[in-house]
């Protein structure tokens, strides 16, 4: 199995075939997008990584200061995993640009397993981080549409190693 890098996309080469990118329904392997549960031409059940944006940040205890906060959480099975970005922050301090939130990054994106206590919202286990192989920081204030592709990258990243059984 073969991970690569293509423009703004994901794809994993092997094994079991393609996967791609379909952001509206989730991502699929094979032969495309098919609702959970529903069968296959041999007949067996499909598993998909379902995902849901939510309105709040998953990490960070300064989010609230933060302009931009992005929070994905991926199932696949009984894997729930929190994708979180922040950035543009305008905290007190912060009067005429943005601060920083890690040392020399205005943007950063983390990976979490959920909390498995938490059983309605599967926020955040920030003890449980999982390691990112793509970018994860911006150095430069003013980037909300960079962030936003890293965040899909992240996405994509965690989504093609949920399928390739990697986590």
């Amino acid at each position: 199995m073969v991970l690569y890098r293509l423009p703004k996309k994901w794809e994993l080469m092997g094994g079991s075939g393609r996967y791609k990118n379909n952001t509206k329904k989730g991502w699929m392997c094979n032969m495309g997008y098919q609702k959970r549960g529903s069968l296959n031409r041999g007949g067996a059940s499909r598993r998909v990584v379902t995902r849901t944006e939510r309105g709040w940040a998953g990490h960070f205890i300064c989010c609230h200061y933060c302009n931009f906060r992005r929070n994905t959480l991926l199932e696949y099975g009984d894997i729930r995993l929190v994708v979180s970005t922040v950035g543009n922050m305008w905290g007190p301090q912060e009067q005429t640009s943005p601060g920083k939130v890690a040392l020399n990054a205005y943007y950063e994106t983390m990976c979490f397993h959920s909390d498995p206590e938490d059983s309605k919202y599967h926020d955040a286990d920030v003890e449980q981080e999982i390691s990112i192989m793509g970018k994860r920081y911006i150095d430069h204030p003013y980037a909300d549409d960079e962030a936003n592709e890293m965040h899909e990258d992240v996405v994509a990243e965690m989504t093609l190693r949920l399928i390739a059984s990697m986590l």
